[in-house]
């Protein structure tokens, strides 16, 4: 005896599509904004490294141009001594001319604390910023630059850099 064939009339099941045609897009447009976000998350960071990097430059260099101001009357008597005005000025003025030469526009707003130490082995100082204890003559330097941020300006449109650099003089032995 043969089988009998029954017949429905209903719509046939759906055939399972063996490439996932669509799928490549939804994956894309859910994964690009992170993408694009840690982008300018990695570009801002080493804008950041440089511009610290110029910033410490420039700040180690006001610090031996101010060291430079040495009391040569003084110094003929065997004795270090810095000229506290013109070490100030002098780093103040490299700081902020290489700053400009550098940062550009950024350099505008940036501000220092330029210290003249004229410590001895008898009369030691300490600096309050690194708290560390200086027995020479010393130009210490505390900065504070403004960095800005390109891509994730909408969290914080700029950030503040902080630089410290000192110079010595010591005695060559």
């Amino acid at each position: 005896m043969k089988p009998r064939q029954v017949h429905f009339d209903c719509p046939p099941l759906p055939v399972r599509a063996t490439e996932p045609r669509g799928s490549v897009i939804v994956l894309v447009v859910l994964f690009l904004p992170i993408f694009v976000l840690a982008l300018g998350l990695v570009i801002d960071l080493g804008v950041l490294f440089v511009q610290r990097q110029q910033a410490v430059a420039a700040a180690d260099m006001a610090v031996l141009a101010g060291a430079r101001e040495i009391d040569l009357d003084r110094l003929a008597r065997g004795e270090r001594y810095l000229l506290p005005e013109a070490a100030t000025a002098s780093a103040r003025e490299w700081f902020f001319s290489n700053l400009r030469a550098s940062l550009g526009t950024e350099a505008g707003a940036a501000s220092a604390v330029v210290r003249v130490y004229n410590a001895t082995q008898a009369n030691p100082a300490s600096d309050p910023v690194t708290g560390r204890r200086l027995h020479d003559p010393t130009v210490c330097l505390a900065g504070e630059v403004p960095a800005r941020l390109y891509f994730l300006a909408f969290i914080t449109p700029s950030t503040t850099l902080h630089v410290h650099a000192d110079a010595s003089l010591l005695v060559r032995r």
